[in-house]
């Protein structure tokens, strides 16, 4: 082979190899790069406000307006002041529905941690939900009648007794069962704007279902409900002490709380 050849034939392999890394090259280029898939959204876990209505004492109507108010009022609870909102950073959102029949007592002993049942009932007249019927309520919703939870069953006969008190809240203590009454014939009886008045008297009782003991000096959780005042709100140290609460059975198990419950009121 003359050395003129031997130039050509060493021009050919470098060309192929400089075609080859140019169609390699193109390949490179025209490759989009894929970014990692999304992580799944975080499930949104409903807190459910069950109000229990089994004799029709409220109206179609005023199921209506109260359920609308209680939702987005509910909702809201999750800003204090202009701080972050302590609901959508935990994925919980409130959802309030009615019930025209009382749920049986297995019914009762289903329900968990985020379900917050209200009865609304009679208390002050001769067809009334006796105190008796309170009790076995509770009974059914897993309060326990001792340790602390003895006190309850005492302070919830002396409240359902009580003319100045126009509805029960239960506490869940260290466990996550409660429960709530409204007291359909006082509340009707004593207020002009009947809507607002048990708007209010839910948020108070919903306010002691999230463990909020103590009456405070003014806001909702005042020992005498503001039945009139549409725009009144939970003071501060109430609505931080119901978030911490919605947190507490948000980071707990059932099982857990349960096991805790148990032992502290045996």
């Amino acid at each position: 082979m003359s050395d003129r050849d031997k130039d050509l034939s060493l021009m050919g392999r470098v060309l192929s190899y400089a075609d080859v890394a140019l169609a390699q090259g193109n390949v490179a280029t025209q490759t989009k790069v894929v970014p990692p898939p999304a992580p799944p959204p975080v499930p949104v876990e409903v807190i459910n406000v069950i109000l229990i209505d089994r004799r029709n004492l409220v109206s179609d109507a005023l199921r209506t307006a109260m359920k609308t108010r209680l939702t987005r009022d509910l909702n809201a609870l999750g800003v204090v002041k202009k701080e972050p909102d302590v609901l959508k950073a935990r994925s919980l959102r409130f959802e309030v529905r009615w019930e025209s029949r009382a749920p049986n007592a297995n019914q009762q002993g289903s329900f968990g941690k985020w379900d917050f049942p209200l009865y609304f009932e009679k208390a002050h007249t001769s067809d009334n939900f006796s105190a008796g019927e309170v009790e076995k309520t509770m009974q059914g919703h897993g309060i326990r009648n001792a340790g602390k939870g003895a006190d309850q069953y005492k302070a919830a006969a002396s409240g359902w007794a009580s003319k100045d008190v126009e509805g029960l809240g239960i506490q869940p203590l260290a466990g996550y069962r409660k429960v709530g009454f409204i007291k359909v014939d006082q509340i009707s009886s004593r207020a002009r704007d009947v809507e607002t008045a048990y708007v209010n008297v839910v948020k108070h009782e919903f306010g002691h279902m999230c463990n909020v003991t103590q009456h405070s000096s003014d806001g909702l959780m005042m020992a005498s409900v503001p039945l009139a005042d549409p725009k009144v709100s939970f003071a501060e140290a109430n609505h931080r002490a119901v978030l911490r609460e919605l947190i507490r059975l948000k980071l707990q198990t059932e099982a857990q709380m349960q096991r805790l419950y148990e032992q502290n009121n045996r």
